[in-house]
Order: C-alpha cells, then structure tokens, then sequence
C-alpha cells in the first residue's frame, strides 16, 4: 500500500459506508470510490485500506490508470505469494482461495469501467475497492461518490497545516477553492513553502485564481496540481470529442452553479463550433457529448443542469486562447439574449428565467471587456442585456449591484447610438433611477434633469419616455426634500423605468 497520507482530515460518514459496502455479510463486495479530479478518493482509499488493514490477510494496491499495467502489479502479488514469477489473475486468486485468504484489491484511477469486471470476487473471501472518476460504475459495483469538503474539514486541514492561520482567512480560503482537498492542500503547501501571509494568498486566489491552480506542493503526490490534472483530461478529451471540448469551454465561462441544458440547446445556430451545434440537434449525440464530460470526472450532472467545478472551469479557462474565449462568450451572449424575457417590471412571471440564467449571464458579462466586443451587433446586445440585468436587480433590492450593468449599457449606446440616441436617453434615465433607488439622490438628480432636457428637445414634451422622465424627477426631488424624515428605502418609490 502506499503510505498513510499525512494529515488526513475528516471522511468520517464516507469511510463508514465504505466499510459497510465492502464488509456486507456473505456477499463478494465490489465498492467504486468516484468523483471529480482532486476530490480525494485515492486519499479516501488510502486511508481506509490502513485502518482496516487487520480485517485482511492480504492487500494489495495497483495503479491502474494504465490496464496494460495491471498484469504486472498481480504477477508482484504472486511472487509475495510464493507464485511463480509472471502468473496472472487466474493463478493468483486460486492461490488466495485455497489458503483461504481475506483480501482487498484496491485499483487506483480505472479509466474504463470494463476493467472491472476480471478482477471482480467471486466468494465471500474477496473484496474489490476502485477509485475512479468516471461515474458510470454501477453495473459492476456498489458506486460510492466524494464530494467537496465540507467547510469545517476544510478549514480544520488549513489550520492543522499553517500554523497562525487564522480560521476567518481559513474559511475565507477554503471558499475560494471550493473546498476542493487538493487545491486546500496546494494552498497549505503554498503558504508553508512561501511564507506568504494567508490573507495575501486569498487576495492572490481572488484576482489570480488559474495561475493559482499550478502553485504548492502536495505531500505523497510531487507534481500534482488541480491545473495538470485538468490538462491532462483536456488533451484526452480533445483527441475524442470536440464537441465535448466546445461544451466544456462554453461551461468554463459561466457560473459554478447548474447550467440548464435546455438553455444551450435553445438555438443551437449560435453554437459556433461546428460538432457541437450538430450534437445540440440531435437528442441521443447530445446526450453523449454531455456524458463524456461526465465520464471524465469534469463535470456533474443532476436535473437542474451541468455543473463545472470553479477550479475546473478556472484551469480550463486558461487552455482557451483568445480567440476561442471570444467566439465561445459571443455565442453565451446570443443564447442569453434569445433566451431571457425584456420586460420585467410588473411582470414576475417573466423572472424565473432570469433567476435561473443570472449568474451565467453576469459571468459572461463581468469577465469579457468591451474592447472584445468587436461589432455594434454583439455591442448592442450587449447593452441590452446589461440594461436587463440592472432593472432585475433593481426590482429585486439590489440598486447598487445594478449600477455598473447601467454604467456600462449607456457607456455602449452613447458609443455605437450617439448622445441624443432614443435609446441612450432610456439608458441614462435607467442609470438616474439606479442612483435615485441606491438613495445616491443628488447624483439622480442631476442627471434625471439632463435626460429630461435631452428628451424634451428631441421627444417633445408629450412622448411617454419623457413624461416618465419628468415623473422620476419630480420622485426624487420630493425624496431629497423629506430626506431626513425618510424610511431608508423610501428613495422615489413611485419612480418608473422607462
């Protein structure tokens, strides 16, 4: 066995189901340990072939990423056996029958669930323990998922590692990471080799998380990081599918939380890779596009949608070259664009989307500049979206998270629309309502008064977005005058958006 990893933190209810799957009364007990790269089921294995070593006369662990390896790390078995060298499997269980042995076979990192099936027990003598991350595992044996740490593990493994840390910072990092036990391993490697003061380290994680993902050293694992193990499935997966790597960068750029799958397949001629808008068309090629991603431990799926870890969708997040990062976010903005409802004051029926899409669409929208935006078409939808966003936040108690959504949708229309644009009014009349509904009202003020000047000269005094205008400013000059007086969120409740 490999040695027992130091500082082993938590897995308590995980190592018990372990044992009760493999230690079930009268049965051959076949358990697969599976999960995201770096979630801790080689640690997780490890750990319980040392704690129960005594209930076994024999254990015996095979790297098993490489099948063609595998015969050889049995034929070692039979020579500890007394067998002659170069036995295979066959001989080496006849042998552990016939002594009648206990034994655990542990197969680390299985990249095809067919492996299995050979090594499989065949008496109640016999137990079969493999990690993988693949999770398509059931028809051979009892699958056993590990999820993220839960974050008092995490912060416990960051205290026992940097001493002084204080536990806030530990949080603080461990969220960053996701709770993810490789990457929280890499952080304390990193803040022990470094001596870097673990609030630095978070501001670092904050601002450079992907160059992040390749720094720290791993006790009983050199030249693991989360970054090259990303890597190393991207270069298989890209050998196989496309289609599955265009879906996978499209995931990359959104949020860390469930992405609808009927989102990305709304209107597929927006996918601009050519094998994943034919997938996108077809139920059954779509369905294995996705479960590819699945297959390669990175991503889950349940039915809210597909989710990317947020280390995974960092690390891979620096594989994509510029021009892919463009193309794969202007097709997220068209899909977001087709797929979310205009209106939304007085109309919550139409919010659930936008509940839903939100995160994705500020993902999209907070991590590609304007300067990417390289034509008025996508520029305007643009603007759109982000007068959207603003107005969902507004309605939703959010003003000042609003603000620079509206900050930069005007900023587009006045560039591509011109100054005295109808739709760059409505812009700068949304941004005043922003600041009057912020309780900014001096700001919201000043600029209600030019937007009103601007529609009356070129609306006329009787168009209804300048009527709405004068409206919004008459609502926050009667909120500054009673300002003192006020509830404070009483800031020009009877404005209106145009």
């Amino acid at each position: 066995m490999p040695p027992r990893v130091a500082h082993f933190t938590g897995r308590a209810d995980l190592l018990t189901r372990l044992d009760e799957t493999l230690t079930d009364t009268g049965t051959a007990a076949v358990c697969a340990v599976h999960g995201l790269g770096g979630i801790g089921k080689t640690a997780l294995a490890v750990e319980y072939a040392h704690r129960h070593a005594d209930a076994y006369d024999v254990v015996w662990w095979v790297p098993a990423e490489d099948p063609d390896a595998i015969p050889d790390h049995l034929a070692a078995l039979g020579l500890a056996l007394g067998l002659p060298d170069g036995v295979g499997w066959p001989a080496v269980l006849a042998a552990l029958r016939r002594d009648r042995r206990r034994w655990l076979l542990i197969l680390d990192n299985i990249e095809h669930p067919d492996v299995i099936g050979p090594y499989r027990p065949t008496d109640a003598l016999g137990r079969l323990l493999v990690t993988s991350r693949r999770t398509d595992l059931a028809g051979y044996s009892t699958p056993l998922e590990v999820t993220e740490l839960p974050r008092g593990e995490s912060v416990e493994l960051l205290t026992l590692r940097v001493p002084g840390i204080d536990p806030d910072t530990a949080s603080t990092i461990a969220d960053l990471l996701g709770d993810l036990p490789l990457a929280v391993e890499q952080a304390a490697g990193y803040l022990n080799q470094t001596a870097t003061p673990p609030t630095d380290y978070a501001d670092l994680l904050t601002t450079r998380l992907a160059d992040m993902l390749t720094d720290g050293h791993v006790a009983d694992r050199p030249g693991t990081t989360i970054a090259n193990l990303c890597h190393l499935s991207l270069t298989r997966l890209r050998a196989h599918n496309p289609a599955a790597v265009a879906l996978l960068d499209l995931c990359a750029l959104c949020a860390p939380e469930p992405i609808p799958l009927t989102f990305l397949t709304s209107d597929p001629r927006h996918l601009r890779v050519k094998t994943l808008r034919a997938a996108a068309q077809d139920p059954r090629a779509w369905n294995n596009t996705v479960g590819t991603l699945i297959g390669y431990g990175l991503a889950r799926r349940d039915a809210t949608g597909i989710t990317l870890h947020r280390l995974t969708a960092a690390a891979i997040r620096t594989t994509m070259t510029t021009k892919t990062t463009a193309t794969t976010a202007t097709a997220l903005l068209h899909l977001l664009r087709a797929a979310l409802p205009g209106d939304l004051d007085g109309h919550p029926e139409r919010w659930p989307p936008w509940r839903t899409l939100l995160p994705h669409l500020r993902a999209v929208l907070d991590n590609q500049p304007d300067t990417a935006l390289n034509t008025k078409k996508i520029r305007q939808e643009v603007a759109w979206l982000c007068n959207r966003t603003g107005a969902y936040l507004d309605l939703h108690g959010r003003p000042d998270t609003a603000l620079p959504y509206f900050h930069r949708a005007l900023t587009l229309d006045t560039h591509d629309l011109g100054p005295d644009h109808p739709g760059t009014l409505t812009s700068r009349g949304n941004l005043a309502l922003a600041y009057q509904l912020a309780g900014r009202l001096d700001q919201a003020i000043s600029l209600h008064e030019q937007t009103l000047t601007d529609m009356l000269r070129i609306l006329g005094p009787d168009h209804p977005d300048t009527l709405t205008s004068r409206n919004n400013l008459a609502a926050a000059r009667v909120a500054r005058d009673h300002n003192q007086a006020a509830q404070p969120d009483d800031n020009g409740a009877d404005a209106q958006r145009a």
